[in-house]
Order: C-alpha cells, then structure tokens, then sequence
C-alpha cells in the first residue's frame, strides 16, 4: 500500500513531508517514517530470523544502525520499487551496467579517474 501510494511521485517535483504524509495516511507516516524501522520491525515480527531478513533491506550499504533513520530510507528505497517492491537489476547485473557505461565513455573519450 506505502508503495503503490509513493512510486507514482518518484517522477514528479519532490514533494514536501506534509505533502508525502498526506499521501500514505497518518499510520503509515507513523510506522515508516517518524519511527525507526527497528521498532517497527520489534513491534511486527516476534522472530529475529525473520526481523534480520527484513532489517537486510533497510541496512544493506548503509553501515548504520537499525535505530538510524537513514535505515528507513534505505528500507523504503527497497519497499518502494515500482510500487510493487518489485527490484529490476539489470541483465548481468549492476557490473555489465557499469561495463556499459564504462565503454561508452570510453567511446566518447572521457577521461575517467578513480
């Protein structure tokens, strides 16, 4: 529901946090906005098995912890996808994307640098 709710403004002018709340509803802001995805987790799921597997989405890449807000946004970064939590990687993945872009710029003649 939160996705189907949000992706829609992914392509839009940013919208602001009144803006956003009304959109999804006061319940959903509370759950995963204004509250850290480890309480929400703590409060949806009794089994830490399952309460890891979740938190995976909102902590992968972050190097934070699951009270940090930005784990909610990494977490509804995840949620989110096409409004269906639907992820689409590339075929090859994200390597044959950056391999891609790699030789093009190389085509192009851009100087690159790491």
């Amino acid at each position: 529901m939160l996705a189907e709710k949000i992706a829609p403004t992914l392509l839009e002018p940013l919208r602001t946090s009144d803006d956003v709340k009304k959109i999804i509803g006061e319940e959903l802001w509370d759950e995963f906005i204004a509250t850290p995805i480890c309480s929400t987790l703590t409060k949806n799921f009794t089994n830490d098995v399952i309460r890891g597997i979740v938190l995976t989405d909102g902590l992968i890449g972050t190097f934070t912890s699951a009270s940090d807000m930005l784990a909610n946004v990494c977490f509804l970064y995840h949620l989110i996808g096409n409004g269906t939590g639907e992820w689409k990687v590339p075929k090859g993945g994200m390597g044959k994307l950056v391999e891609a872009l790699t030789l093009r710029c190389k085509a192009l003649g851009v100087e690159m640098r790491t």
